[in-house]
């Protein structure tokens, strides 16, 4: 059954591929949740054994590489640097840029294992989905709660340094597909800082080439993400949290805009994003 289902999938693809941009578009955006669906079936029948445990990602990373995501879409993931995260010491915070839901396959191929992520609350409550999330050990959170955010990012940090687990949180708080990386949240930073646990700044490159919900584009590219030196945070205390999450804001900044000037072809001829 799981065989025919990632057929389906394959036939709707290449179906999509003779179709207008605008058609191809939404096959291909439909085709994908499908996709990430089929992964999370597939997952979650191993992730029972072991559940809340964020080195079940392994198990997904395995499922992403038969499963391949980058074939089937005709996307190139590449991972510049990625010592910087595999020989970081555990726990550490990975804080990066957020762009579509295509970071979430990103993440998991990128990261070392006992990684898991911070996601909104309402991920959750999405079908089979959030359910693997919440299996792989992913930390939903309600921003909206304020102080009871702040207890939760607490004991986070806490049971990250007890199981040596490492942390991934996208810190523009939603994603957005503007030419620029947004203003950052303070979370992973305050964080950060009681813990004394350090910080991976990972940029991930401008991919409105691969995914453009404005000019309904949904094709083949290449995606880079650079895996930058940790930032250490010891030492430091509640009053440096903004000058720590300006220095981290402008590393992934600079990288992400380096990226773009570099390569001006592949963004040439896509309608800009109004700010």
């Amino acid at each position: 059954m799981c065989w025919l289902y990632f057929l389906l999938v394959t036939v709707l693809i290449y179906a999509g591929t003779w179709a207008s941009s605008t058609i191809k578009y939404h096959v291909k955006y439909i085709t994908f949740s499908l996709y990430c669906i089929f992964l999370a079936c597939v997952t979650s029948l191993f992730c029972f054994i072991n559940p809340r445990s964020s080195y079940n990602l392994v198990i997904v990373q395995k499922a992403l590489k038969i499963f391949n995501f980058e074939w089937l879409f005709g996307v190139n993931i590449t991972i510049k640097n990625g010592e910087n995260l595999k020989n970081c010491k555990k726990p550490f915070v990975v804080v990066s840029n957020h762009q579509s839901a295509i970071d979430a396959l990103i993440m998991v191929k990128s990261s070392p294992n006992g990684t898991a992520p911070l996601a909104k609350e309402i991920l959750f409550y999405v079908p089979i989905f959030g359910q693997v999330c919440w299996l792989c050990g992913t930390i939903f959170i309600n921003r909206k709660q304020g102080k009871v955010a702040i207890d939760i990012m607490r004991k986070v940090g806490q049971e990250m340094k007890k199981k040596l687990t490492s942390l991934w949180i996208f810190s523009e708080g939603t994603r957005h597909q503007r030419d620029e990386v947004m203003p950052f949240k303070k979370g992973a930073f305050h964080l950060a800082i009681q813990g004394e646990i350090p910080i991976v700044p990972v940029a991930i490159s401008n991919y409105r080439n691969v995914i453009d919900t404005k000019n309904k584009l949904f094709d083949g590219g290449s995606i880079r993400v650079y895996c930058l030196p940790p930032i250490t945070t010891v030492g430091l205390t509640s009053n440096d949290v903004d000058s720590l999450m300006e220095k981290v804001h402008k590393a992934i900044s600079n990288t992400f805009n380096q990226d773009q000037r570099e390569h001006p072809e592949l963004y040439s001829h896509l309608i800009p994003v109004k700010k």
